[in-house]
């Protein structure tokens, strides 16, 4: 606070805006600098401050009355120049021509509090005028989602890999919603629950090959690789898919070599996959019955035509809404191929033939 109260006087400069104080008085003037005018070594126009108005926003408009800085002017009012505080609303924003250009004056600098800079949240330096809703948002839940540092050791003692941590937890889909993710992420942080069977509270044995149940057996279960993770793997590198390194780092953490992981375009697959599969596990410990995981393979398959097309959809309605108005209605390029669908400009749309074909080879 004590810096704050030091004086900030100012050595005014050409099209800047000041606080003009007079020792006798706290109300401050707002005044554009202006200086001098030089005409064939004549001085034509003296320095000067331009007066400001502000509107009920605090934003500047120029008026006709100025101030002299001639100290044998009659009018001569002895004004000291001090800097101002601004608030640029949403000022990233503005500099990327996202939003007009607004700019409001908040006070004299030594005076105003809170000030733009200096501040921090969770020891990351902010600035209080590129503050948006999202970014607030953004900050406060980075708290109840810091990367596990434990489950990143842990998955890396078990695949024995090398992992690009900061990709995985990155990793998004532009299809699946926020439920068909909840599985994958739940595995991806060590975090999904796989129960014992109902007969036996403490047998923990795979109900598939009775093996010992955990996160890890469910990469490398012979029954779930031949009927699920073999069959989808081929399914994608067919679509155009680059091929994984290792197919346990893939299957669960969505890595594709140490450096690049699943991009967005082949994501949701994975999504709904790890939500197909420990859905039909669960089935089978309800039911009592040994669990089908071809039957998990196929409902990926169908659940993934459903999203799709109600992605397709969603783009064709927008063109629809939008044509013979004022608003965009073509698709922009970026959004046309996804490589699981692909759409033309005026939002016509087709899934990828392979997934169909793959559907009705595992209807027979």
């Amino acid at each position: 606070m004590h810096a704050l109260q030091q004086p900030q006087i100012a050595q005014p400069r050409h099209g800047h805006i000041y606080a003009l104080i007079r020792p006798d008085s706290a109300a401050p003037v707002y005044a554009r600098y202006e200086e001098a005018t030089v005409h064939d070594e004549d001085v034509a126009v003296q320095a000067r401050y331009v007066v400001q108005w502000l509107d009920a926003l605090g934003a500047p408009h120029e008026t006709a009355v100025t101030i002299t800085t001639r100290r044998d002017d009659p009018g001569y009012i002895p004004y000291e120049p001090y800097e101002i505080s601004w608030w640029r609303h949403y000022s990233e924003l503005q500099k990327a021509g996202r939003r007009e250009l607004d700019e409001r004056i908040r006070g004299p600098s030594n005076t105003t509090f809170p000030k733009n800079t200096g501040w921090r949240i969770d020891n990351e330096p902010i600035i209080l005028d590129a503050l948006t809703i999202k970014k607030i948002t953004w900050h406060f839940t980075q708290r109840r989602f810091k990367p596990p540092v434990g489950t990143q050791r842990a998955w890396s003692d078990r695949l024995r890999t090398l992992i690009p941590w900061t990709k995985v937890w990155r990793i998004k889909s532009f299809f699946a919603t926020p439920r068909d993710q909840v599985t994958w992420l739940k595995l991806q942080h060590r975090n999904l629950y796989l129960a014992p069977t109902r007969d036996d509270p403490n047998d923990s044995s795979c109900p598939l090959c009775t093996q010992h149940q955990n996160q890890l057996h469910l990469l490398q279960c012979p029954v779930i690789c031949r009927q699920m993770w073999n069959p989808l793997l081929n399914l994608l590198e067919d679509m155009g898919m680059r091929k994984c390194q290792d197919t346990y780092a893939f299957c669960a953490l969505g890595r594709t070599d140490q450096h690049t992981v699943v991009d967005k375009n082949y994501s949701g697959v994975l999504f709904l996959a790890w939500r197909c599969l420990y859905a039909e596990l669960v089935r089978g410990r309800v039911e009592d019955v040994k669990p089908v995981i071809k039957n998990a393979y196929r409902r990926t398959l169908i659940m993934l035509v459903t999203r799709l097309t109600a992605y397709g959809e969603k783009w064709l309605r927008w063109v629809r809404k939008n044509r013979e108005t004022g608003n965009k209605s073509r698709i922009p390029k970026r959004h046309q191929d996804k490589k699981l669908i692909k759409q033309d400009v005026d939002g016509n749309y087709a899934i990828n033939p392979r997934i169909l074909a793959e559907i009705e080879r595992t209807s027979n």
